[in-house]
């Protein structure tokens, strides 16, 4: 006997429709930046009114009108080449005449070199005869200066040597070749009666170098020469 084999259905599958839950998926906000609203500021009621910027002039400086030149010229007793006597400097030279601008003037000086020391100096033309600035003596003259050499009288007799030193630089910057003389002859004197002091004998020695260098070129001869001579007349005296 055949057993009927009950056949099973199929199970049934109950499918659980699970339905998800529906979770609502905000969208990310973004983080709130706190935006500053920029401050308004209050502008004072001056600062609204627009200041024109002042404006400075330049200073106009005053121009000076330059002043018209003054010619000044004087009649120079004196040409480019010639000797002459600067008093208290010696002998020079006239090397030239130059015009020279200033202050407005026009002033011609003399330029001179002066041939102890070889300085050129410049004279206003001008002032040549306020300093005493001469030709140099003439050779007629030469034996009149000898026979100043040759007295044994002293010009100068004070008693302190300060106040013969002020007397002696005036003679000689006098420019006379006669009172130049006189200071030569007055301390040759004194030389015999006592030792002369530095003092003296550099004025010694000046008196000496002017006298000799313009009496040298008023003979035309050498300079020792006429040192010998002055030597001769005092070793008379």
């Amino acid at each position: 006997m055949v057993k009927s084999v009950k056949k099973h259905k199929p199970a049934k599958t109950v499918s659980k429709v699970v339905k998800a839950k529906k979770t609502a998926v905000k969208p990310k906000v973004p983080a709130r930046t706190t935006v500053k609203k920029p401050i308004k500021t209050v502008t004072p009621l001056v600062s609204k009114i627009q200041h024109k910027p002042v404006q400075h002039k330049p200073e106009q400086k005053e121009v000076k009108k330059p002043l018209p030149i003054k010619a000044v010229k004087i009649d120079v007793p004196f040409s480019i080449g010639d000797y002459a006597v600067y008093p208290a400097h010696g002998v020079g030279k006239v090397e030239a005449v130059e015009e020279k601008h200033i202050m407005g003037e026009k002033i011609e000086f003399l330029v001179m070199s002066i041939l102890d020391t070889g300085m050129n100096v410049f004279i206003p033309t001008k002032n040549i005869a306020s300093i005493g600035l001469r030709q140099v003596v003439k050779s007629s003259k030469v034996k009149d200066v000898y026979d100043v050499l040759k007295q044994k009288k002293r010009s100068v007799t004070g008693a302190t040597w300060n106040r013969r030193y002020r007397e002696y630089m005036e003679k000689i910057n006098s420019g006379s070749v006669f009172e130049i003389a006189e200071v030569l002859r007055d301390l040759m004197v004194l030389k015999t009666e006592k030792d002369l002091s530095f003092g003296e004998r550099k004025m010694l020695d000046t008196a000496r170098t002017l006298l000799v260098k313009e009496l040298a070129l008023a003979k035309g001869i050498n300079e020792k020469k006429v040192e010998a001579e002055i030597l001769k007349i005092f070793s008379e005296v």
